[in-house]
């Protein structure tokens, strides 16, 4: 296929901000590797800090959307998703000891979520499938929105095969990502889902402690 000036143009964008996302990471986990809450810290820098920097410097709007209809949407997906973990409490409620904190530790912890889960959807998204999806098409973003999903979910597939099993957490994490992926697709709203992946996690914390 060939490709129009506008689409080398998106390709050139995204080969960048990928390169050195991924470069910045893996560096970071090496040289942060012996100080507390370095995996936070690596995957905030690099798929969230960078990639906003990139974006500004490139001079590309941000569009990370508005508190919409759409928002609300993003946080409504989540909020479903949580009806298909809440059951596996029941079952095996000591996998969900991590998120018993509480005092000056509830703050941390949820400080770590932000840092861990927000960059996830916004690398996903905004960065990946809506430049694809401007220059080759919704479909071809969503393909490329969820090969970056599931690569993005490797530590936590490792995780919740201890919960789900390997065929149920992988079932969960490509769910969660087509699903999160199309309705993107029809809002372009990153900041529903940000927010919305956070609220998830806060939810099961609510959960655990007070159950």
């Amino acid at each position: 296929m060939r490709m129009n000036p506008e689409q080398k143009k998106i390709l050139k964008t995204l080969f960048l901000i990928c390169i050195a996302s991924t470069a910045i990471f893996f560096a970071l986990e090496f040289i942060l590797k012996n100080y507390i809450y370095y995996h936070q810290s690596s995957v905030f820098i690099s798929f969230m800090m960078v990639p906003l920097l990139l974006l500004f410097l490139l001079k590309k709007p941000l569009k990370l959307g508005k508190i919409d209809k759409g928002f609300v949407y993003g946080i409504l997906v989540y909020l479903l998703l949580l009806l298909w973990i809440l059951p596996y409490y029941f079952f095996n409620p000591e996998f969900f000891d991590v998120f018993n904190v509480s005092g000056a530790d509830f703050i941390t912890f949820n400080v770590l979520i932000i840092m861990n889960v927000m960059p996830v959807d916004f690398f996903s998204k905004r960065v990946i499938q809506l430049e694809i999806a401007e220059g080759f098409g919704e479909m071809i973003g969503m393909y490329a929105q969820i090969i970056v999903w599931m690569v993005g979910h490797v530590y936590e597939l490792f995780w919740l095969k201890e919960l789900m099993g390997c065929a149920g957490a992988l079932l969960f994490i490509a769910f969660s990502g087509i699903i999160t992926g199309f309705v993107y697709s029809k809002t372009k709203n990153v900041l529903g889902f940000m927010i919305g992946h956070w609220m998830l996690n806060l939810l099961v914390m609510f959960i655990v402690v007070f159950m």
